[in-house]
């Protein structure tokens, strides 16, 4: 591919294009830093979206490379030819293309949770190899309207509500989501631009997976009622997340003060603080204490079980566990330890 913007400024395509090198720009240090300092891996799954991030930000540089993850919840025939896709798609554009394969179908536990889990463990190594400093996904507007639906549905708080994030650490190399302010059908209109043919996943039109069916059944319904649904949704997610970060930082602050002793591996805190503190900031507490093994197993349902056993007048011992976690919740003191036990999340008789 020649030098130069691959999207003319005519192109219906023109606007999202700068909208997402902007972005780009600012994750990656700024307008002054070199390109060098912005080498950036492309996580390319051969769809619409990552093809068109990677067709954008080859656009603004040659310091890039697409990497792709086959795993083995779809058939081989399906799994490389999407690879190979990428691989045609990183040679038309001239720069690297890195590739790993993952095995999870045995992995116990939600089939699509470990795919994700192992895909990001997957590219974050790529990424390290490579000397990549950032980790670029093309998660867009559209991704974020469904992930806020879903964690509503879900009872969220204003953390979860606060949807995909912009970007985190992954030790040592920077995920970077510079696509959240452009929706889906910007990025088909970016490879139509380029005569880009991207390939479908035939598993998004299983609509028994939640995201599929949100997708195929109520976002026609609600750009229809309200075109722009997906940006204003991003808005929303973004004043989500400053106020999920507020809690977070109350939280730490009320674990610091509320803290007693140290022992065998158990962490014990002063009952009396932690029931002063409004049920969102203990709830965040909570998840603060079980770590992220035990995240994943805590609902809502669970952890408002918790937070009413601390804030309520009984005396009694309580037990509940959540995954790995174990919460005992006496007279004076709530004792955050491990259990060996797998049992399901919730109390303990």
């Amino acid at each position: 591919m020649s030098e130069g913007p691959i999207i003319q400024p005519a192109d219906r395509a023109a606007r999202p294009v700068r909208r997402v090198l902007r972005r780009w720009r600012v994750m990656t240090g700024g307008g002054r830093d070199r390109a060098h300092n912005r080498r950036t891996l492309v996580a390319c799954s051969g769809g619409c979206d990552s093809s068109a991030l990677a067709l954008i930000l080859r656009s603004a540089t040659r310091e890039m490379a697409l990497g792709h993850v086959v795993h083995d919840l779809r058939s081989e025939a399906e799994a490389f030819h999407d690879r190979d896709r990428v691989a045609e798609l990183a040679q038309h554009l001239g720069v690297p293309f890195v590739w790993r394969r993952v095995s999870v179908r045995d992995v116990r536990g939600n089939d699509e949770a470990n795919a994700r889990r192992a895909r990001y463990a997957a590219l974050t190594a790529m990424a390290r190899e490579g000397s990549w400093a950032f980790l670029a996904t093309a998660h867009h507007a559209d991704d974020q309207l469904e992930t806020v639906l879903m964690r509503l549905i879900r009872g969220a708080g204003p953390a979860g509500l606060g949807g995909i994030a912009q970007t985190r650490d992954l030790g040592g190399v920077r995920l970077i989501r510079p696509m959240l302010e452009i929706d889906r059908s910007e990025c088909e209109a970016i490879c139509r631009s380029c005569g880009w043919q991207w390939v479908e996943d035939r598993t998004n039109r299983d609509e028994s997976r939640l995201r599929n069916a949100l997708r195929a059944r109520v976002l026609p319904e609600l750009r229809a009622i309200r075109p722009g649904v997906a940006h204003a949704c991003t808005r929303s997610a973004d004043l989500c997340a400053q106020a999920g970060a507020i809690v977070r930082e109350r939280a730490a602050q009320v674990l610091k003060r509320a803290h007693m002793d140290d022992h065998g591996g158990s962490t014990a805190l002063d009952r009396g603080v932690l029931r002063r503190e409004p049920a969102i900031v203990l709830g965040e507490v909570i998840r603060l204490t079980v770590g992220d093994s035990g995240r994943d197993r805590l609902s809502r349902r669970v952890l408002d079980r918790v937070v009413l056993a601390i804030r309520e007048q009984r005396g009694d011992r309580r037990v509940f566990t959540i995954g790995p976690a174990e919460i005992v919740v006496e007279a004076d003191m709530v004792v955050l330890g491990r259990t060996d036990r797998e049992e399901p999340p919730g109390e303990t008789p």
